[in-house]
């Protein structure tokens, strides 16, 4: 068993709401006017994921998106490119035959809330790579983190890193469903 217990004390949160809300203030206070420039929010644009996962998505709304990218120089040329286009794993083939454009194609897995079998996720980590995704988004099986089965929750980012072979893997943490400390 990995000593999970330790790791998790070597990372001490704060003990109320207030606090964390104090602490955020304390950053922004201190960093403001630092970062309030526009040369700051034209840099952070090339580390985002232009994403979309809704139920309506298909390939002519995957290709709107992909397109705007791809039309990015001509009606933003002082923008970078984002870092990528997140989709649903069905709409990876879609990004990569539309795509023009140096940009990751990322898709998730288990999303929107990895309720479903290892062996599936497995599979469609498989498939989406071989459609063309760069990287990989799991979402954190929060469930069997909260019931504290911390070993069953690293054996399976494991077994889905080991699937990537290579490809990045991002875990997403569905912090929203956790209750307030």
């Amino acid at each position: 068993m990995k000593d999970f217990k330790e790791l998790f004390e070597s990372y001490p949160l704060p003990a109320t709401e207030e606090q964390i809300k104090a602490d955020v203030k304390n950053i922004i206070d201190k960093r403001f006017e630092q970062v309030d420039r526009l040369s700051t929010c034209k840099e952070l644009f090339a580390h985002l994921e232009l994403t979309t996962l809704k139920v309506t998505d298909n390939e002519d709304t995957v290709k709107a998106l992909v397109e705007k990218v791809n039309d990015m120089d001509e009606h933003f040329p002082e923008l970078s490119k984002p870092m990528g286009i997140c989709v649903y794993p069905s709409l990876v083939e879609t990004v990569k035959n539309s795509l023009t454009e140096d940009v990751k194609i990322v898709t998730v897995i288990g999303f929107p809330s990895s309720q479903t079998y290892l062996e599936v996720k497995v599979a469609e980590t498989a498939l989406a790579l071989s459609y063309g995704a760069d990287e990989i988004d799991m979402v954190l099986p929060v469930g069997k983190f909260l019931q504290g089965n911390y070993d069953e929750v690293f054996d399976e980012i494991s077994e889905i890193k080991d699937c990537c072979r290579g490809a990045k893997l991002k875990v997403i943490l569905e912090t929203g469903a956790l209750v307030s400390i």
